[in-house]
């Protein structure tokens, strides 16, 4: 994805009513244990409702604006397999 098609992606994610089984907003998420418990369950729950892919936003809390943050990238995207 270009950054063009990652901000609008983030915009429609932001604009999403609340956080989704296959949509996570954290502010500062950095324990690699806790990042992969994430990763797990937001990919069982894209299987599960056959979403080819799910997403972490970081440094954004519930849709709210933009914070700042730590960790890099701001939104993450994996695919399902």
């Amino acid at each position: 994805m270009n950054q063009q098609s990652l901000l609008k992606t983030l915009d429609n994610l932001r604009g999403l009513p609340r956080e989704a089984t296959t949509v996570e907003f954290k502010s500062n998420l950095d324990q690699a244990e806790e990042i992969g418990q994430y990763l797990s369950a937001l990919a069982n729950s894209a299987a599960l409702e056959g979403r080819d892919r799910a997403w972490i936003v970081w440094g954004v809390v519930n849709q709210r604006p933009i914070l700042s943050t730590s960790q890099r990238p701001i939104l993450s995207t994996f695919s399902v397999c």
